[in-house]
């Protein structure tokens, strides 16, 4: 009888043992699901952001014989904004500031276009360098 108890404690002891050094692995295991779980969900959310902003479709501004139409242009961060001059005179779309490629180095004929990427939030007004009759502009980009 005696060697049916001690095997029966070295079974115990030995599942024991077993027990101990599983929780460090399945503690492990649960760590990194909860970690690549909140990456993937991270990135996912992340990559349509971006991928929404891309795909918006670029807001169009006309200048005509009377100024910007529309006058004021509400778009979303990452968005383009295309300025065609419509009008048989020479415009230059010129920003006050935070629209790096609305420098007023761009003279636009009739016909012609200039795009603007809009990389961060903010509101922007712009003017015609050209127009003697003050033609402004506003951008919200939000």
């Amino acid at each position: 009888m005696e060697t049916t108890d001690s095997s029966a404690s070295q079974v115990k002891v030995g599942s024991n043992t077993a027990q101990r050094k599983s929780w460090p692995v399945l503690v492990a295991v649960l760590a990194a699901v909860v970690f690549l779980g909140g990456a993937l969900y991270t990135i996912n959310n992340h990559g349509s952001n971006e991928a929404s902003a891309s795909n918006l479709v670029a807001a169009q501004v006309q200048i005509t014989s009377s100024g910007f139409v529309p006058a004021t242009v509400k778009i979303k961060k990452g968005q383009q904004i295309t300025v065609t001059n419509t009008d048989v005179t020479q415009h230059d779309p010129l920003a006050n500031s935070g629209l790096p490629a609305m420098d007023g180095t761009t003279t636009l004929q009739q016909g012609e276009s200039l795009t603007v990427t809009a990389e961060q939030t903010g509101t922007y007004s712009y003017h015609d360098t050209l127009s003697t009759d003050n033609f402004t502009g506003t951008i919200i980009v939000e």
